[in-house]
């Protein structure tokens, strides 16, 4: 699914309107991709998105970013203070992960992942959890992505103009379970 370039200019614009420093805002993300998934059944409860990322990258300053935000009816309707950037645990492969709790008007809720800067990405075993009345955590499986299929970001939101010098695909040497990782690799050009 290709992301408008509207859609794209209102994510930059989100960045600038939470409050981001002018460093994270002049440096764009190299590459990104959306999780976007139904709010609809999950009004009112507590959501977890958990991702594991290990990151190869080429100087201090290149680093993934990973929050999700909740979207209301209009196609670009970015919900007032429902913007959660993600914690993480220290590892090879980091755990990170976003806990938000379902807007009443949220429709849609994205989890975006981006890769700021240069070096090699390494994305798997993204997961969707809904706390139930029991407070137990529930892996949802229809809206988790494990990137295991040929076309490794089918079920996902990504530009599909890239530069000559990112590249993404599915990397059956480098995975934290299962067949394969997403591999996103960005290239210095100078």
């Amino acid at each position: 699914m290709t992301l408008p370039l509207s859609i794209r200019l209102l994510l930059f614009g989100l960045l600038i309107s939470i409050g981001s420093t002018a460093q994270d805002v002049s440096k764009s993300d190299q590459f990104y991709f959306i999780k976007e998934i139904s709010a609809f059944d999950l009004t009112g409860k507590e959501v977890q998105f958990e991702i594991m990322v290990k990151s190869n990258p080429a100087d201090d300053s290149s680093q993934v970013r990973i929050y999700a935000v909740q979207l209301g009816k209009g196609r670009e309707e970015i919900l007032p203070e429902t913007i959660r950037y993600a914690s993480y645990q220290e590892g090879i492969w980091r755990r990170y992960y976003v806990t938000i709790q379902v807007d009443q008007f949220a429709r849609r809720i994205w989890f975006y992942c981006g890769v700021q800067g240069y070096g090699h990405f390494y994305f798997d075993q993204l997961q969707v959890l809904a706390k139930e009345s029991n407070d137990v955590l529930v892996v949802l499986d229809e809206q988790s992505e494990n990137f295991e299929q040929k076309s490794v970001l089918r079920h996902c939101i990504y530009p599909h103009d890239l530069n000559k010098y990112v590249r993404f695909f599915g990397d059956r040497k480098t995975k934290y379970q299962g067949k394969q990782s997403l591999h996103v690799k960005t290239i210095r050009t100078n």
